[in-house]
């Protein structure tokens, strides 16, 4: 059945080739050219009327095909001399070479269905694009006085063709309107059926968590379940809007957890947040206007030496469970923390309008694949950028490594609310200019400091940081009394602890490219 639908369609392909450029002994033995629209017939010889109903039964068959016939032979690459006809029928090749006016006459020897052409493919479909592309059609009147759309000109058959066409398309466009409406109708109805099933599921469910946009999307729901108590989870991070729509008027309790000293709400239009605050969340409204709260005031995520970077310049105060006293230290590195100064230069990123900084992006991969070398998961180290274009500067340079390929590269404003043994934190900004950009925002800073549980690396120009942030300058000051601000991070070696190097560009790594060292260097 298949194959007998197929021979048809074949049918009906070679039927319009035929037609639309079939030769003609008053045209060219071995051109079509196109007349110009408006080409009157001889009126002296009427056309005969001998085989109309046939003619109306065969338009009738091809007029539902013919649109999709010609769109799939104008995407046919007529360039490529090659082309693989061997998949289609007889039928379907010889009415190819027409429909693209390639007239010819069967070889004499071989497949009978093989036609040589004899005009050029690109001229061929220069003439059919051009007669595509016309807007003129025959009118209806003059329709009607045609007997036999056999003996019609080349012209006026492509203009007849352009009237089915336009009928075509208006019948499809007023068809596809019905078919709108009713389509509309059903997907409302199958809405309201889908939301009443959903309803029926929740109503007895105790706890039910969806995100932000998940309520705004469900709220009739919400509605008619009529929850008391309502928990948002990072509410400092979450637009004001967003947490209106997740309330209903039978809410009882609203519980908002969350750190306004981190990461706020990103508007998606920039200029409504400096001018009408709205990045200022509901939760850190609340505090501004002194509405009581609770503040959780241990924490246990950092090491003591990592927290204390943000006590007491970003949290008053901070107490340090017990179970963060008891980290191992990072080994292969003679230190838990350490910022590493340089002066190297940050470039623009052309296609991102971000910036990266080249020597940065090789330290930091360098650093990485030694602390896998010295027996951590990929999973366990994480390296930060505080821009996009460097996360793409590491991160290709990650993945070409098999040793650390597979470890995570990401942007600090995705990594909130996160954690990891090991943090790696590129800074980016070093200029003449000493413009830190958006790394100076306390926010920020309280986010990529914070983020590591065993071991934090920075790499940066922190004399620009220092002159750039009077937060940047206090957490500084502290490094400096401990030492922790190196040109170069000490490494040494696992087996020989008292071999010991320091890092001061990429190719120091060089010295240990194993991760290990068997004699002093």
């Amino acid at each position: 059945m298949y194959f007998e639908l197929q021979e048809t369609q074949r049918s009906v392909i070679s039927l319009v080739g035929e037609w639309l450029l079939r030769d003609d002994s008053r045209i060219n033995e071995t051109t079509i050219e196109p007349c110009d629209e408006g080409t009157d017939t001889d009126s002296n010889n009427p056309l005969p009327n001998q085989t109309n109903d046939n003619l109306d039964t065969q338009i009738a068959r091809i007029i539902d095909e013919e649109i999709s016939i010609i769109e799939q032979d104008r995407r046919i690459d007529t360039e490529d001399s090659n082309t693989d006809y061997k998949r289609l029928g007889h039928v379907s090749k010889r009415a190819l070479h027409q429909l693209l006016n390639l007239q010819g006459e069967p070889t004499p020897k071989g497949d009978p269905g093989e036609w040589k052409p004899t005009m050029s493919n690109k001229r061929s479909k220069k003439i059919i694009r051009s007669e595509l592309n016309k807007q003129e059609c025959m009118s209806e009147e003059e329709e009607s006085t045609i007997l036999d759309i056999g003996q019609l000109l080349p012209c006026e058959r492509w203009s007849l063709y352009r009237l089915w066409r336009r009928r075509f398309g208006a019948d499809c466009s007023y068809r596809i309107k019905d078919q709108l409406v009713l389509y509309n109708q059903l997907a409302e109805r199958l809405g309201e059926l889908r939301q009443m099933e959903d309803y029926h599921m929740l109503m007895n469910t105790k706890v039910i968590a969806m995100t932000t946009t998940g309520a705004a999307k469900y709220r009739n729901i919400l509605h008619r379940i009529k929850p008391s108590i309502v928990i948002v989870e990072e509410a400092a991070e979450v637009l004001e809007a967003h947490i209106i729509t997740s309330l209903s008027e039978s809410c009882e309790h609203l519980i908002l957890i969350g750190d306004h000293q981190q990461l706020r709400p990103k508007p998606a239009v920039y200029k409504l947040a400096q001018r009408y605050h709205l990045d200022v969340s509901l939760f850190e409204r609340m505090l501004v206007n002194n509405l009581p709260c609770t503040r959780l005031e241990t924490q246990h995520r950092m090491r003591p030496a990592i927290a204390k970077l943000i006590v007491p310049h970003i949290y008053p105060h901070l107490f340090n469970a017990t179970s963060v006293e008891e980290y191992d230290n990072v080994r292969g590195i003679g230190g838990n923390l350490f910022f590493i100064h340089h002066k190297h230069a940050e470039m623009n990123t052309a296609d991102t309008k971000s910036r990266k900084n080249i020597h940065e992006a090789e330290y930091l991969t360098a650093l990485c694949r030694y602390l896998i070398l010295q027996g951590y998961q990929n999973s366990e180290v994480t390296i930060l950028t505080t821009y996009t274009g460097q996360m793409f500067e590491i991160k290709k340079r990650i993945i070409s490594d098999e040793v650390t390929s597979g470890v995570r590269v990401t942007p600090v404003d995705n990594f909130q609310g996160e954690e990891n043994d090991i943090i790696l934190l590129s800074l980016v900004r070093s200029n003449e200019q000493g413009n830190a950009g958006f790394v100076k925002i306390a926010n920020r800073i309280c986010v990529a400091l914070s983020r590591a549980k065993k071991g934090l690396f920075v790499i940066g120009d922190m004399q620009l940081m220092e002159e750039a942030s009077s937060i940047w300058k206090e957490i500084c000051t502290d490094l400096k009394t401990e030492s922790k601000i190196v040109d170069g991070i000490p490494l040494f070696c696992q087996n020989h602890p008292e071999t010991r190097i320091c890092v001061v560009d990429v190719q120091d790594f060089k010295k240990a490219p194993n991760g290990v060292w068997y004699q002093a260097m």
